[in-house]
């Protein structure tokens, strides 16, 4: 990478002497920008998005005076689009979203304008194509993406199955089916995943294993992988994320050790663990997250501090943190959730209140809060859980209301009211459990019974009915214990004896029984009663690295003592 970043410099150390000797002449101008642009692409794949953004910004400027000197003539409105498309690219990769969406205006201005004059052209569909593609992207436009697929559809049919045609189609539905989740839309995003998938192998079993057609594989992959994990199709998506995770592999084997090859490993490796933990193999878990956080650590110190090295390392601290507090191992997940959130914090400080720099360091605070909360710090709890609440009201505001801003928001009012109601404050918690709710509810309107719409409803009306329950309101309180219990048991008999589920469901069934005798119904309290003890006992003997499962029987036998066995 050293040898080309040198080379790239010499170039336009050339062209620039050139200049010099030549003056501005177009063709001189038109050089010169292009060995900017190489060596802008070349400092964006190392990291250097500073130094990719300068160059980036003075080709443009390069590419404006070129069409000042020769008019709208094609190749000066095509450069300069392609200019503005870096420009654009660059700046979002900063997390400048305003910025980039002006260039990405006028890039696809500039484009529809050359398909207006030049026709249907593959080079001007082509074009529009990707400004829309960059366009939607940035604003989650389904209707920009829909018009490049199809754009991109009418080229497949103009030249045939070239590798570009069908690697633009594939990608085309990748990000197509990345906005249609983002908006709830679940079995359209599989149709997307799947049918850009099948060109993405195409494409391998056409080219053999370059690295473009191997890494465009492995991205199809896990997109449909986590996606069939967020359905409850949890082999499948194993299998699409384990194929994923061999193919990056390879290709660091391939490439070495370049930015790009480590941060999709790592990506990968997240992955597999976030499914792996799902299905309570939790050794494999950790040692997906630990070298995920350590290809992290290696790639901060390459990069430096930049937006996407600290968004990463924060986010593989947040998944070792998580599942060391599930196995019980408190002081090693606070440190993980501390270095967290110093991470979040400084990369908010640095590069201002995008929506994702804000959402990042909610996430950070909620975990810490959530440890803090089980260690009996309550009010330092509270406090945390309050300023994230602040911070995923302000990503609402700037979103909208999209499924993943509308779930955050949720899960923070829960957080809140959670740690309002142990510290005896009551109202204050029924409040936030209430919002939580009808957020809940809102969300599984939008998405149907997807498996975190289920479960994040389920969790809202337990909530909710322990706190009636509290209050003395226990008609209301068994309403919606009962219904938060029926979601529980839907999603045991979808995705079976998973560790979540399994917690979930015995949970729901304490407090349902506990509610049931509150109102003197000691026959059905026990019959639920009894339904956990069993549920736990199984739970314990599949998991018996996860503490909880004890924890859980500990409680209900002081709550609900066992039958004694006949004499």
């Amino acid at each position: 990478m050293e040898h080309a970043r040198e080379a790239l410099f010499g170039s336009v150390e050339i062209a620039r002497q050139l200049r010099r000797d030549l003056g501005d002449a177009p063709e001189v101008l038109r050089n010169l920008s292009i060995s900017l642009d190489n060596l802008g692409t070349l400092e964006s794949d190392l990291g250097n998005l500073g130094a990719a953004r300068d160059a980036f910004r003075e080709s443009l400027e390069l590419r404006r005076q070129v069409r000042r000197a020769l008019g709208d003539s094609p190749e000066a409105l095509r450069g300069l689009s392609i200019s503005l498309d870096n420009v654009g690219e660059i700046e979002h990769e900063l997390g400048n979203v305003e910025p980039a969406l002006y260039a990405f205006r006028e890039s696809l201005e500039l484009r529809r304008h050359l398909r207006r004059v030049f026709g249907d052209s593959p080079q001007a569909l082509r074009d529009l194509s990707l400004s829309l593609e960059n366009l939607g992207n940035l604003e989650s436009a389904r209707d920009a993406l829909l018009e490049s697929l199809e754009l991109r559809r009418q080229l497949r049919r103009t030249l045939g199955d070239s590798p570009q045609a069908l690697r633009d189609l594939s990608i085309s539905l990748d990000n197509l089916g990345r906005i249609e989740c983002e908006l709830g839309n679940l079995e359209p995003a599989r149709d997307a995943f799947r049918e850009g998938l099948e060109l993405a192998r195409q494409l391998r079993w056409g080219l053999g294993d370059s690295p473009q057609a191997v890494r465009d594989l492995s991205i199809s992959l896990a997109r449909l992988g986590k996606l069939e994990c967020d359905l409850g199709n949890l082999e499948p998506a194993r299998e699409a994320l384990r194929e994923s995770l061999d193919l990056r592999r390879q290709l660091r084997r391939t490439l070495g050790d370049s930015p790009r090859a480590l941060r999709e490993l790592s990506l990968s490796l997240d992955d597999i663990g976030n499914l792996e933990r799902e299905l309570g193999n939790i050794e494999p878990a950790r040692d997906a997250f630990r070298e995920s956080l350590e290809l992290r650590r290696q790639l901060r110190r390459v990069l430096g501090d930049s937006l996407q090295a600290l968004s990463d390392l924060s986010i593989s601290l947040n998944n070792c943190g998580n599942l060391e507090r599930e196995l019980g191992n408190l002081e090693p997940a606070r440190d993980a959730f501390r270095e967290s959130l110093e991470l979040a914090r400084q990369r908010q400080l640095a590069f201002d209140d995008s929506p994702q720099a804000l959402r990042d360091l909610s996430i950070a605070l909620d975990n810490l809060g959530s440890l803090e909360r089980g260690l009996g710090n309550l009010e330092s709890a509270r406090d945390v859980f309050r300023e994230s609440l602040a911070l995923v009201r302000q990503v609402r505001r700037a979103l909208g209301d999209s499924p993943q801003a509308l779930r955050d928001l949720s899960v923070s009012l829960d957080n809140l009211g959670n740690i309002e109601r142990d510290l005896g404050n009551l109202e204050p918690a029924r409040d936030a459990f209430r919002e939580s709710l009808e957020l809940a509810q809102q969300l599984r309107r939008a998405l149907g019974d997807s498996p975190q719409a289920l479960r994040d409803l389920s969790v809202s009306l337990e909530n909710l009915g322990k706190l009636e329950r509290d209050l003395g309101n226990l008609k209301p309180a068994r309403d919606a214990l009962r219904e938060g219990l029926e979601l529980a048991r839907q999603l045991h008999r979808a995705l079976g004896d998973l560790p979540q589920t399994l917690s979930d469901l015995a949970v729901s069934l304490f407090y349902a029984a506990s509610v049931e005798r509150d109102l003197g119904d000691t026959t059905g309290a026990a019959s639920l009663a009894d339904e956990c003890r069993g549920l736990l006992t199984q739970a314990k003997a599949a998991y018996p690295e996860l503490p909880k499962f004890e924890l859980l029987l500990h409680a209900l036998a002081e709550t609900f003592p066992a039958p004694s066995a006949p004499s």
